[in-house]
């Protein structure tokens, strides 16, 4: 039966600029770089058969980019690890491994807590490191993914089993979508919410707190895109004033949500409007 995690995985040339960060008098035995990698949730031994939902959990949690500082060696005691770890904790990423807790939490699964975002450098080292502070190094993480841990001969090696890129980030802070990237990234949701939003616009703002908020509470993915970027869309949808929220159905527009910005109000806006059949597209 396979080993799972989740993890955020580092482009090539930070997994270079984290292996240069491993002290060579730290004891124990160096991570090979190739498996250097941040865990967001370990799951251990798993049932084939539970492989899919776990995919699916990770295809349906939608979150931004970001760049993660790391800047302080750490050690667990117990475990016998060396790490990297982050400082400051960027907000996007703890609302990554939130959203991902309470996905698992529905199928089961319990993830311990308090989350401490690491990466193991060394294991077997049998005292805290006396070496240096690293240099700061700043990861800009762009995809995370579900992953097997497999033994062979030559170690432990681990084989992603699904990646998931992380879009860029709006002017609120919400997940980016233009027109070159909108239907491909909502085809697969069941549910989901875009915002159309200006970057000096106070009330999208306002919105775009809601929204976030929103999606923790319920699971709902949802996303902005920026009128003055993407004018080609904002015409053919034809919005005259900002912000506007629209609710897709499996990349399919089902209907324009006209509420006030308040998390009951959007809620029972989505309700009344999966109930009828899906409006003409905008």
């Amino acid at each position: 039966m396979p080993r799972l995690f989740y993890a955020l995985w580092p482009d090539p040339v930070t997994r270079a600029a984290l292996a240069e960060r491993i002290p060579e008098d730290g004891g124990g035995h160096a991570v090979p770089p190739e498996n250097l990698h941040l865990t967001l949730a370990f799951l251990g031994v798993c049932e084939a058969g539970q492989v899919e939902a776990l995919r699916a959990l990770g295809e349906g949690i939608v979150s931004p980019s970001f760049d993660l500082p790391l800047g302080e060696y750490g050690w667990f005691e117990r475990a016998g690890a060396l790490w990297l770890g982050a400082d400051p904790l960027p907000a996007p990423l703890t609302v990554l491994q939130a959203r991902l807790a309470r996905g698992l939490a529905s199928l089961g699964w319990t993830i311990p807590e308090p989350f401490v975002p690491h990466v193991t450098l060394r294991r077997g080292v049998r005292k805290g490191c006396g070496v240096l502070p690293p240099r700061p190094l700043c990861w800009p993480v762009r995809q995370w993914g579900l992953f097997e841990s497999v033994g062979s001969a030559q170690g432990v090696r681990y084989r992603p089993l699904a990646l998931w890129a992380l879009p860029p980030a709006g002017p609120h802070g919400l997940p980016r979508l233009d027109e070159f990237t909108l239907w491909e990234s909502l085809a697969p949701l069941p549910v989901a919410l875009v915002m159309v939003g200006g970057v000096h616009c106070g009330a999208c703002a306002v919105l775009a707190r809601v929204l976030e908020a929103l999606s923790s509470h319920k699971g709902w993915p949802v996303f902005e895109v920026d009128a003055n970027e993407a004018g080609a869309l904002v015409r053919e949808w034809g919005v005259f004033h900002l912000p506007a929220l629209y609710l897709f159905v499996n990349g399919v527009h089902q209907a324009v949500l006209d509420c006030e910005a308040r998390e009951p109000s959007i809620i029972a806006a989505v309700e009344a409007a999966l109930l009828h059949p899906a409006e003409e597209a905008p």
